[in-house]
């Protein structure tokens, strides 16, 4: 839609598209090697989330939407998760934000044991300076 050259992709939309609805497969019965997410936080620490401007003047024909916009660098974020990179027939790259989301879960969920094991110290020294001062008021 909206382009002469779709490359090998069976739909192709040059500029905005909009959607009242989406889904995506995801059923666990069309899956296999299925593993969890190892170490996503330290991947994701060296990833930048970048304001920008799209090069309108430059690449006319690509119908880039108009104003400042936030996203990813696609050869930043490939080096971390190249799973979520494709490339196109002229070797220009793009973004899989929606599958970015898993990455993003797997962080939060990394993040909260994290969390966890801090309330745990923290609580351990909490009774411990409990008990300091219990025996300092012994001795006095």
């Amino acid at each position: 839609i909206g382009t002469t050259n779709p490359g090998s992709f069976k739909l192709y939309v040059n500029g905005s598209a909009y959607a009242t609805g989406s889904w995506s497969s995801s059923d666990l019965r069309w899956k296999e090697n299925v593993v969890t997410l190892n170490n996503p936080l330290n991947k994701l620490s060296r990833l930048r989330g970048v304001e920008f401007d799209w090069k309108r003047s430059e690449f006319k024909d690509n119908n880039f939407p108009e104003g400042r916009q936030i996203g990813l660098i696609a050869q930043e974020l490939e080096k971390e998760f190249p799973e979520l990179v494709i490339i196109d027939g002229q070797g220009y790259k793009a973004v899989a934000y929606d599958r970015f989301t898993a990455v993003l879960l797997e962080a939060i969920k990394a993040q909260q044991e994290e969390i966890e094991v801090l309330k745990q110290v923290q609580n351990d020294m909490q009774k411990e300076i409990e008990f300091l001062k219990k025996l300092k008021l012994l001795e006095q």
